[in-house]
């Protein structure tokens, strides 16, 4: 992609006409431009909402107009305001001025006339009366199951939290879990032989209904209680919303929504009177306001000091980051409806004060993610600047405005989204420890949201909502096992706890917010395609995980052998080669779909290295047999190899950002093992060239052991190389002294048959 064909700085006609001068360089760069020092020097200027209220900086100038409420501050502490905004007590003070939401200050209560006659009760009073009592039972019902829970369990910590999901249900009011149930609709559960494909009409969006038991995701309590698994999304205002699993508080929030409603209507029948100094709406807004960024500990820095409106790019720069970002990061990363965006940036290029928190850090972790796409020249050709201070000053940014929109406790999509655009992007430069910590931080949010189950149970999300949640979902699946490998710990989704199925094989013209039915699938190429290759080798990575691991939560994992691991191998290729790969083998007619199958090959030589890895690691364990070390030796040159012509294509360098982050420790390990052990054939040459072609160059290393904890992993890998150069050489003197041997080596080679389980990789 020649992203310079396209320059950002034509400037809008109703703005002055900036020079070249002030717009390339860096030494007269706009604000925009500069990367903050220090949280302190970017104190806001402008006033911003919070949950309604208006917050305003002491140094802004006062507005002509008076606020109709007094306010936070001299409320609370009962004095004089003058309404202006920001009022003199708080410009003396230097401190932010609170104004409240505007509305209704509630109401405050009558004084009662002592000799009046008792106020008869009326039968909407006696209603609520009886809603209360009921309400008092629940909550004395589920606070009794929480401590039966707790005496059975005596080493849990308590029960799980009302609102915080566990990991695919909750017996009500306690931590515990089946260990043996099995989701009906389980995301993957068609990947084993014999089970139907993870992609198959069962993910159209409708659900099929249960036929027996097993249909419908079931947990039995200990008293032999059948309840169902699913929980329900609790709606919020603005649409946001909250997933709940246990069934005491799904009936306990629609008690507290009806009690809710009705107390309004009694309400409203009550007294006008208000009395806006003296209402005790003070107190709740000062709590709101007076209390600490919590956020900080997190990402760095407190994000109420620093003003976001600086950081943003020239509004003539925002629609060429976005294109940027269509071609190089979202073919990759389909967690956005780029119709629905293109909308957005439109509407964000005349005015960036309108955007809520959520959509801001979601704009830049698209800046962001763009600025990472590009290459060095690219960067300083179109911004001026060299692409190390863009992207310091865009992470910055997307830290604070994911801070500024309360990530931590969010109920919105988009912040997830901005997120986990955020992790995806930041692998390129931290360690893994970084990203794994904030991985598993992003899918405890999104099992929050309830992503983690399939959005057809829920009536209240449309079609268009329900893929949106699956491509995230799906997307943080993929971190998580990606994250897990290259940190060597276990996946934090565990298998049979999540029931999302894939995403659908279509177009992002196929979508729309206001559609009421799911699309039809396509049969091949699709804006999806490369992503669901990444889903359906993510789900058999799940498996192989799964089936190795000594905490797999279904015993029969433990006893899979390695015949089915590798059918498991094969029948996943063959199935996304039928599905999204037919006909992508050739990279002139469609640079990317050749990419998604290179990658394809990648990830399945790695998986095929996994199989074997506990056999490989038995130091007093049998020697395995030849016919598995040649396996072992033709995957792990293939990882190498594939990671090579990936990176050394010059039709894909907009898409190397992401092959970077690719970890070929383990497949190097190997190949350097088995090199320094093996006679010289013509396939030992042949993983050699892979391995001084790829990592010879100094510049290649410091990409890849960016990806690790440090790069002291080179320091071994560095030795090997060097043993298996010796070696190198000590085999082809022998071989020059010793013509029969080498006679004898060729025709053993080509006598050779190809590994069969890797023909299907060829």
């Amino acid at each position: 992609m020649h992203v310079n064909k396209t320059t950002p700085m034509e400037i809008s006609a109703d703005q002055p006409m900036p020079s070249a001068n002030t717009i390339n360089s860096p030494a007269t760069s706009t604000p925009q431009d500069q990367t903050p020092r220090s949280a302190s020097a970017q104190a806001a200027a402008a006033p911003f909402s919070l949950g309604g209220s208006v917050t305003l900086d002491p140094n802004t100038t006062p507005s002509a107009a008076l606020n109709p409420r007094s306010c936070v501050t001299c409320r609370r502490r009962k004095v004089r305001c003058d309404k202006f905004m920001p009022c003199g007590n708080c410009r003396k003070a230097h401190i932010q001025c609170v104004f409240p939401a505007p509305g209704r200050a509630p109401r405050r209560p009558r004084v009662r006339d002592p000799d009046a006659s008792p106020k008869q009760t009326s039968d909407r009073e006696i209603e609520l009366m009886k809603r209360l009592r009921k309400l008092e039972g629940i909550v004395e019902e589920l606070s009794g199951q929480i401590e039966f829970e707790t005496s059975r369990h005596p080493s849990s910590s308590g029960g799980t939290s009302p609102e915080a999901p566990t990991d695919g249900g909750a017996v009500s009011g306690g931590n515990m879990m089946e260990r043996d149930r099995r989701p009906a609709a389980s995301a993957f559960g068609g990947s084993i032989p014999g089970g139907g494909s993870p992609s198959d009409t069962a993910r159209t969006g409708k659900p099929t209904p249960p036929s027996d038991s097993t249909a419908c995701p079931l947990l039995r309590s200990a008293t032999g209680e059948v309840q169902r698994e699913l929980g329900r999304l609790v709606l919020k205002e603005r649409g946001k919303t909250r997933y709940v699993t246990n069934a005491l508080w799904t009936k306990l929030n629609d008690e507290i929504n009806e009690l809710r409603a009705d107390t309004q209507k009694l309400t409203d029948e009550g007294s006008d009177d208000s009395e806006d100094d003296s209402s005790p709406s003070g107190t709740v807004y000062h709590s709101y306001a007076d209390q600490g960024d919590h956020h900080g500990f997190v990402l760095g820095y407190r994000s109420s000091e620093v003003d976001l409106s600086k950081l943003h790019p020239l509004p003539s720069q925002i629609p060429f980051i976005w294109q940027v970002y269509v071609e190089n990061v979202d073919p990759l990363v389909k967690i956005l409806h780029v119709p629905t965006m293109n909308k957005i940036i439109r509407d964000c290029r005349n005015s960036m004060k309108n955007l809520s928190p959520g959509l801001e850090a979601l704009m830049f972790s698209i800046y962001f993610g763009s600025i990472t796409s590009m290459e060095e020249d690219e960067v300083k050709l179109n911004f001026g600047v060299d692409k190390a201070t863009l992207v310091n000053k865009h992470r910055f940014a997307t830290e604070q405005a994911l801070a500024k929109a309360n990530f931590l406790t969010t109920l919105e999509l988009v912040v997830v989204q901005a997120f986990t655009l955020f992790l995806i992007v930041v692998r390129r430069y931290d360690n893994t420890q970084f990203s794994w910590t904030l991985t598993g931080l992003a899918i405890r949010i999104a099992q929050s949201l309830g992503l983690h189950r399939e959005g057809t149970h829920f009536a209240e999300l449309k079609p268009f909502d329900v893929e949106m949640r699956r491509r995230l979902w799906w997307t943080l699946c993929v971190l998580d096992v990606r994250s897990a490998e290259n940190h060597g710990s276990e996946l934090t989704i565990a298998e049979g706890t999540h029931d999302t199925r894939l995403p659908l094989n279509v177009n992002d013209s196929d979508l729309s917010p206001d559609m009421t039915d799911y699309p039809e699938e396509h049969h091949g190429v699709t804006d999806m395609s490369f992503s669901l290759v990444r889903f359906e080798i993510c789900g058999l990575a799940r498996k192989m995980h799964a089936a190795a691991s000594a905490m797999s939560r279904n015993p029969r994992d433990m006893h899979i052998t390695v015949q089915e691991r590798e059918d498991w191998l094969v029948e996943t290729y063959d199935r996304i080669e039928e599905k999204y790969l037919r006909g992508t083998v050739n990279k002139d007619s469609n640079p990317l779909h050749w990419v998604a199958s290179i990658i394809a090959r990648l990830i399945m030589a790695k998986l095929s290295l996994f199989i074997y890895q506990p056999a490989v690691l038995e130091d007093d364990g049998p020697e395995l047999p030849q016919k598995i070390r040649d396996r072992l030796f033709l995957s792990s040159v293939e990882v190498v190899e594939y990671i090579r012509i990936l990176d050394a294509e010059p039709r894909c360098r907009q898409w190397r950002w992401l092959f970077h982050t690719y970890s070929p420790w383990h497949g190097v390990a190997y190949l350097l093992l088995e090199i320094c052990r093996r006679p010289w054939t013509s396939s030992v040459e042949r993983g050699w060239i892979a391995l001084t072609t790829t990592f010879r160059n100094p510049e290649s290393v410091l990409e890849h052991t960016k990806l690790t904890e440090h790069g002291g992993v080179w320091i071994p890998l560095h030795k090997l190389m060097l043993k298996a150069e010796r070696h190198r050489e000590s085999e082809i003197a022998r071989l020059r002294n010793d013509p029969r041997e080498a006679e004898r080596l060729d025709i053993e080679e080509m006598n050779k048959a190809a590994p069969a389980s890797f023909q299907h990789l060829g």
